[in-house]
C-alpha cells in the first residue's frame, strides 16, 4: 500500500457529547488529500469541508481543513497503521464572532487495501480547539474544551 505517492478520499468523526436534553452528536467530515514524502510518511490535508452552526447572535459557518503528517507502518499487502499530528483551521463568517479557529489533534487508526487502488479505515482523534468557539459540524466548541470522536474514511491511491 505504500507505493502509491497521491491519494484522494472522504472521512467523517462522530463523537457525542452530552447536552441539556440528553445527548447530542458532534462530527468532522470532508475531503482528503495526501502526497508521500518518505516510505512511512505522508503530508495530508484532511476533512476539507464545511460547517453551520446557529448561536444567539444568528448563524455562523466556517471553511475548514486539517493540515497533518501522517506516520505509518505497512504491515504487509493489507493492513496499515497510521498516526496523525495535526490541527484543524478554519475560517468563520455570520454572526459577527471571531474569524479564525485552530484546534490541534493527534489521531491514529487502521487503513485496510480493499483493491490495489482503494483503502478503507477506521480512525480516532482527539481535538482541542486553540482559540474561542471552533466550529464542529454544528457545534461551536470553547478554548480548551476536549473532543474525541470516532470515524471512517476510504481512498483511492494513485
Amino acid at each position: 500500500m505504500a507505493s502509491d505517492l497521491f491519494s484522494i478520499g472522504l472521512s467523517g468523526l462522530v463523537g457525542l457529547r452530552e447536552s441539556g436534553t440528553g445527548v447530542t452528536s458532534t462530527w468532522t467530515a470532508g475531503i482528503d488529500l495526501a502526497f508521500r514524502v518518505m516510505p512511512w510518511a505522508r503530508l495530508a490535508v484532511r476533512r476539507i469541508g464545511y460547517g453551520q452552526a446557529s448561536t444567539l447572535q444568528g448563524d455562523r459557518h466556517a471553511l475548514q481543513a486539517s493540515p497533518a503528517i501522517d506516520l505509518f507502518v505497512p504491515l504487509g499487502e493489507v493492513l496499515e497503521p497510521f498516526a496523525e499530528i495535526g490541527a484543524l483551521v478554519q475560517t468563520r463568517f455570520g454572526d459577527g464572532g471571531s474569524r479564525f479557529g485552530v484546534a490541534p489533534f493527534v489521531g491514529a487508526g487502521l487503513r485496510i487495501a480493499a483493491l490495489e487502488w482503494l483503502a478503507f479505515e477506521v480512525e480516532g482523534a482527539i481535538h482541542v480547539p486553540a482559540t474561542e468557539h471552533v466550529l464542529f459540524g454544528h457545534e461551536l466548541f470553547p478554548t480548551a474544551a476536549l473532543l474525541l470522536q470516532l470515524g471512517a474514511g476510504a481512498e483511492a491511491r494513485f
